[in-house]
C-alpha cells in the first residue's frame, strides 16, 4: 500500500521496499528534482513526518497505512502513531520519495520533443538498501511496585541490575503465582508495605541499552498469552484482562525515555478465578523477555472462636475445596469462650439438646446468644475479608410464634411421656429452661368432668428416663386436681420451642456445630457451604455475575431457608397425601441443604463459574 501526497511545490511518496514507486509522472512542461529521502533515526524520520501530519488528508492515508502493521493503531494518539511508523521508516522497511516543482519562465522555443522510443531494455536491478542494524538491546524485563521508592517484585521475574528488590512472591501454587484480585487495597498496611499481590493489576516495565549505556526513543511491545479457567464464560469487557485498563487490546508499545526504561505498565488480569497469564516484553533487537506465570486467586480469611473446653477440627479439608476453586482460606486468630461468662441459654444436658446426649453439659448457640458470640470477632486492618466462625457442640433457633394447641389424656401424675407434634415435630425440641428465658407454656390447662385449673412451667416435666426424642415430656398436675388413675384427666398444651440446625450464617459470622456424632469431614462441608452463603452461593435468580444465566440448579429447600444446589439430588415427598409438595434428597453438592451419602464437600461443576466469577469482596448475610 502506498501514501501518495501532493501539495504544492512537492510531491511525497511513501511505499514499502518490495513494491514500485507510483506511476504518475509530473508534467514535462514542470521543471521538477526527484529525492530518495533517507533518515540517520527515528527522531528525524518522525520530524518528517510530523511536518507532513499537520494535513488531516496525509494523517488518514497514514493511518491505514499503519494497520498493516500496528496492531494498537486504532486506540493511539496521531503523534504515537508518527513515533511507531517513524521507526519502519528509519530502519528502512518503506522508502519515502520526494518531488520539488520549481516555477520557471516559458522558454522561447517550445521544449524539445522526447527522445525516440528507446528498445525495450529491463531497467537495471537496484536492490534496497541494508536496513541499518540496530544493536540496542532489551536488557531487562520486570515487575515493580513503588513503596515510596520503585523497586523490583521477584519471584515470577527476575531481580534488576539497577532498581533494588522490595518484595519477593512467596504465594505460588503448582508454579503458578497467586494474585489475590478481591483484596482491592494494595495498601492496607501502608504505602511502605503496599502488596503486589492485592488487586486487579500488577505493574511491569523493561530497560533498552546501546553499547551498555540507556538508550532512549526505543519501542518495546508489551504482550501476553492467557490459558482461560476451566468453566470459563465469555467474560464482559470490565472482566477481561488488559494493558492498562481491563479488555484494552492484546498489545502496547511504549518508547523508552532517557534513562533506557519504558514508563511503568500496569496489567489487569481477568475476574475469572484459575485464569492464568504469561507476560513479555520484546525490544528493538526481536528479543522477547518473559515474566509469569501469574494466575488469578481470591483471598479471605477466617477466625475461629470456641469453647474451652472443646476442640474443634482442622480445616484442611475445607481449604482444599476453596483451593478447587482458586480461593486461599487462610486461618487468623483463635479466641476462646469462657464457661463462666457465657450468657443464658448457652448450656443444657446433653440428653435435652442433642440426640443421644449423655449427662454431660453442651454448648448451645443460637439467635438468642449469639450477638455475645459475635461480638468477639476482632477487627484486623490486614485481612479485610475475615469470616468468624462460631463452634458450638449444638445450634438451636427459638420459635417465637404461637403453635397449636395440643391436646391429651393423661391416667397418671405425673403422666406417662407425650411426645408433642409441633407442627411437624422434625428436628423440634423443648427445652427448660427455654433458650430465651421466656415462660415454656404459652397455654396450659387440665379439665376433668367439671374440674379444671391452670398449669405452668412447674407442671411441665423434662427428664432424660425412658426419653427416645427431644419433643418428649412428661406432664405433672396440681395437688387440686383428680386423681388420673380414677377420674382420666384431660390437658390442653401450647409450649415454646426450637429448631436444630447444623449451622447458619450471619454476613460474616458462621455458627458452626461440631458434637461427639460429626466427622471432621463434615464439620469441614459445613464449613464450606456456610462460607458459601456468605459469597452468595448458589445465587437467587437475577443475582449471579454477569454474564452467567441464572444457576439451574439452585432452589429453596422446602420448609428452609436460603439458597442451595439440588446437582445430582432427586426429588423426595416428605408426605403422600401431599404429592405437589416435595424437597430434595441426597445431593452431590457442598451447597446442598442437608447431609448426604452423595456429598463430596467441593462444589459441583455447575457451581463453578458463579463462585469463580463472584467478586468475594466482602461476605454478606445471605438472606438479604
Amino acid at each position: 500500500m502506498t501514501i501518495l501526497f501532493e501539495k504544492w511545490p512537492r510531491r511525497v511518496e511513501i511505499y514499502p521496499w518490495d513494491e514500485a514507486p507510483a506511476t504518475r509522472e509530473p508534467e514535462l512542461d514542470q521543471p521538477h528534482l526527484v529525492t530518495d529521502i533517507g533518515f540517520l533515526d527515528t527522531f528525524e524520520a518522525a520530524a518528517f513526518l510530523r511536518d507532513l501530519a499537520a494535513e488531516p488528508d496525509l494523517m488518514g492515508q497514514l493511518r491505514n497505512l499503519c494497520a498493516a502493521e500496528l496492531t494498537a493503531y486504532r486506540y493511539t494518539s496521531n503523534e504515537e502513531v508518527i513515533e511507531q511508523f517513524a521507526g519502519l521508516v528509519a530502519q528502512h522497511f518503506y522508502r519515502v520519495r520526494q518531488t520539488e516543482f520549481f516555477r520557471t519562465a516559458w522558454p522561447i522555443e517550445p521544449p524539445a520533443p522526447p527522445p525516440s522510443p528507446q528498445p525495450n531494455i529491463p531497467p537495471k536491478r537496484t536492490d534496497p538498501p541494508k536496513p541499518v542494524e540496530n544493536k540496542a538491546v532489551l536488557v531487562e524485563f520486570i515487575e515493580v511496585v513503588n513503596r515510596g521508592v520503585e523497586g523490583v517484585v521477584t519471584g515470577a521475574g527476575p531481580a534488576s541490575s539497577i532498581l533494588p528488590t522490595c518484595v519477593e512472591r512467596s504465594d505460588i501454587q503448582k508454579g503458578f503465582y497467586k494474585q489475590f484480585i478481591n483484596v482491592t487495597d494494595k495498601d492496607l498496611e501502608g504505602t511502605s508495605k503496599r502488596h503486589p499481590e492485592y488487586g486487579r493489576y500488577i505493574e511491569v516495565k523493561a530497560r533498552v541499552t546501546l553499547n551498555g549505556k540507556p538508550k532512549a526513543g526505543e519501542s518495546v511491545e508489551f504482550s501476553y498469552t492467557r490459558q482461560a479457567g476451566e468453566f470459563c464464560p465469555l467474560l464482559l469487557t470490565q472482566d477481561k484482562q488488559g494493558f492498562d485498563h481491563p479488555g484494552s487490546p492484546p498489545t502496547l508499545i511504549q518508547t523508552t525515555g532517557g534513562d533506557g526504561w519504558t514508563k511503568t505498565v500496569r496489567f489487569y488480569l481477568s475476574a475469572y478465578a484459575g485464569d492464568y497469564f504469561e507476560l513479555f516484553a520484546k525490544g528493538p533487537d526481536g528479543k522477547k523477555l518473559k515474566l509469569g506465570s501469574y494466575q488469578v486467586w481470591r483471598k479471605f480469611w477466617y477466625q475461629m472462636t470456641h469453647f474451652k473446653n472443646s476442640v474443634p477440627p482442622q480445616l484442611d479439608f475445607a481449604q482444599n475445596s476453596y483451593a478447587a476453586v482458586f480461593a486461599e482460606m487462610a486461618a487468623s486468630i483463635t479466641q476462646q469462650v469462657d464457661e463462666q461468662t457465657v450468657p443464658h441459654g448457652s448450656f443444657y444436658p446433653g440428653w435435652m439438646a442433642q440426640y443421644g446426649g449423655g449427662a454431660e453439659m453442651v454448648s448451645v448457640v443460637g439467635p438468642h446468644n449469639h450477638e455475645a458470640f459475635f461480638n468477639l470477632c476482632k477487627n484486623e486492618q490486614d485481612k479485610p475479608i475475615k469470616g468468624h466462625l462460631v463452634v458450638c457442640d449444638t445450634a438451636w433457633d427459638a420459635y417465637t410464634a404461637p403453635v397449636s394447641v395440643e391436646s391429651f389424656v393423661i391416667n397418671s401424675n405425673p403422666s406417662e411421656l407425650l411426645t408433642l407434634d409441633l407442627q411437624g415435630g422434625r428436628n423440634l425440641g423443648i427445652f427448660k429452661p427455654t433458650l430465651t428465658g421466656e415462660d415454656l407454656v404459652i397455654q396450659g390447662t387440665w379439665s376433668s368432668d367439671s374440674a379444671s385449673g391452670v398449669l405452668t412451667d412447674e407442671n411441665i416435666l423434662i427428664e432424660p428416663a425412658g426419653r427416645t426424642n427431644l419433643r418428649q415430656i412428661k406432664v405433672l398436675l396440681p395437688d387440686q386436681a383428680p386423681n388420673p388413675a380414677i377420674f382420666p384427666v384431660t390437658v390442653h398444651l401450647q409450649l415454646r420451642y426450637a429448631h436444630k440446625v447444623g449451622g447458619y450464617s450471619i454476613g460474616e459470622h458462621m455458627v458452626i456445630t461440631s458434637d461427639n456424632a460429626m466427622t471432621a469431614e463434615m464439620f469441614n462441608g459445613i464449613v464450606v457451604h456456610e462460607f458459601g452463603h456468605g459469597f452468595n452461593q448458589p445465587p437467587y435468580p437475577d443475582r449471579q455475575p454477569p454474564p452467567l444465566k441464572s444457576h439451574p440448579m439452585q432452589y429453596i429447600p422446602q420448609g428452609g431457608a436460603g439458597s442451595h444446589c439440588r446437582t445430582g439430588a432427586t426429588p423426595q415427598v416428605p408426605d403422600a397425601n401431599k404429592p405437589a409438595e416435595f424437597t430434595y434428597k441426597d445431593g452431590s453438592c457442598v451447597m446442598f441443604h442437608a447431609p448426604s451419602d452423595k456429598a463430596t464437600g467441593m462444589f459441583c461443576s455447575t457451581c463453578h463459574p458463579y463462585i469463580r466469577l463472584q467478586n468475594m469482596e466482602k461476605l454478606e448475610d445471605p438472606s438479604e
